[in-house]
Order: structure tokens, then C-alpha cells, then sequence
């Protein structure tokens, strides 16, 4: 796992985010964001860490689902959280991605339960992001959650074992 130096662009936007803007690292190529969060924390990354990447190998999505993350066409990003966060995470980050995803596209996206993004164009629903939130626990209580957001961005070719799905 290769750290890149992050651009300017990025970080600036990510010194105004306060709680989430104080540790962010990206890479050009990881596992996954979420494996590379959960890592991060084990050698005792703070609160609020972001962990960007441009490209996943093995990225997931939902009961071990493939998340296709090739270079260029997506925008791969987990949080890692020190504590529990609401109840209902998940669709909290959902909607907050949905949201987002509006403001900056003008698309009609919208979370669709439990985990998923999706907007309608042509009359066709497509999924656009995907969230997937995992937690850690010690004694039964909440040690760490690491919030994953996969965002599709541009058009790719799908390999053939996914284009039907």
C-alpha cells in the first residue's frame, strides 16, 4: 500500500471538515479502504481518520459482494469512527451521500434501503454509491466503526460475471 501525497485541492477541503479532515490519507491502490481503515486504527489512528483511495482490488460491498472499483471511475473513501455514532448509521451516511450526490450533480438521487444509492435517468434505476458500514466490538460494546462509501463517477466496462447484476 503505496501513501500518495494529497492534492491541494483535497486538502484544503478536508482542513474545513474539522473532526474528519485532521488524518486523511490516500492512496493509489489498496485492498480496500475499509481494510486499510481498520488497520489504521489497529496501530491507533485518531477519531475522524479518512482513508482515500483511487483504486480498490478487492473492494465489498454487502453480505461479501464484489464492489468493481477501477481506476478513474469512482471515488473510494472510509471513515473510522472511535465510538458507536447513531443507532442507524448506515442510512445516515446513505442520505448524506445522497444528498451530497444531488448538490453536486443536480441528479435525483435517492437511498435506497438499506445501503445503496440510486438515481433515475431514462427511466432506469441505476446505483450509483453503495455504503458499508462495519463495527468492532470489546466486552460487547462498540470499539470502532469504520463507515465505507463507494461512489460510482464514470461509465466503465463491467466484467461479464457483474454487468448482469
Amino acid at each position: 500500500v503505496q501513501l500518495v501525497d494529497l492534492d491541494t485541492r483535497l486538502r484544503v477541503a478536508a482542513s474545513r471538515l474539522g473532526t474528519f479532515g485532521g488524518n486523511v490519507r490516500q492512496y493509489r491502490e489498496v485492498t480496500s479502504t475499509n481494510d486499510v481503515a481498520a488497520e489504521l486504527a489497529e496501530h491507533g489512528s485518531p477519531h475522524g481518520t479518512v482513508v482515500v483511495a483511487e483504486t480498490q482490488t478487492a473492494g465489498r460491498g454487502r453480505h461479501g459482494h464484489q464492489w468493481f472499483s477501477p481506476v478513474g471511475s469512482g471515488l473510494y473513501v472510509s471513515i473510522l469512527l472511535r465510538s458507536g455514532g447513531p443507532p442507524l448509521l448506515t442510512l445516515a451516511a446513505g442520505v448524506a451521500v445522497a444528498d451530497a450526490l444531488r448538490r453536486v450533480s443536480g441528479l435525483e438521487a435517492a437511498l435506497e434501503w438499506p445501503n445503496d444509492v440510486v438515481v433515475v435517468s431514462d427511466g432506469h434505476r441505476r446505483k450509483i454509491a453503495g455504503i458499508l458500514t462495519e463495527a468492532t466490538f470489546e466486552q460487547g460494546l462498540v470499539d470502532r466503526v469504520i463507515v465505507g462509501v463507494g461512489v460510482n463517477i464514470r461509465n466503465v466496462t463491467w466484467p461479464a460475471d457483474l454487468a448482469d447484476l
